[in-house]
């Protein structure tokens, strides 16, 4: 009942999943720069610390810039689109209320639903 109440709340839940994609190919496009800069360490091949610098901003600002405008977007005046969802193959034992809440999104090209 904590997100059907609170819309903040629910944004946050439904922008997650974008989020969260986003900074984990940050860390791992991050892991490969590391990787290459550790292999060819030493050689003819070794990447220069400015190269470094910039793959790594390059790398680290659409992270940083993406999950902030997502973000910002919940506090704007678009709310989240909130219902109940009620499965009839799931059953709780002496509780009346078995409905989960639905908190969506619409204005990122793609909904994205969270049960």
């Amino acid at each position: 009942h904590f997100l059907q109440n609170n819309s903040m709340a629910c944004g946050f839940v439904a922008y997650s999943p974008k989020v969260i994609v986003i900074i984990y190919f940050a860390i791992y496009l991050h892991q490969i720069l590391l990787r290459l800069e550790l292999s060819f360490r030493g050689s003819h091949l070794a990447l220069s610390r400015s190269t470094i610098i910039f793959l790594s901003f390059f790398i680290f600002i659409p992270a940083i810039v993406v999950p902030t405008a997502f973000f910002s977007a919940l506090n704007s005046d678009n709310k989240p689109c909130i219902w109940k969802w009620s499965p009839i193959d799931i059953t709780v034992p002496n509780h009346d209320d078995t409905s989960f809440a639905v908190c969506d999104y619409y204005n990122t090209g793609l909904a994205s639903n969270i049960i």
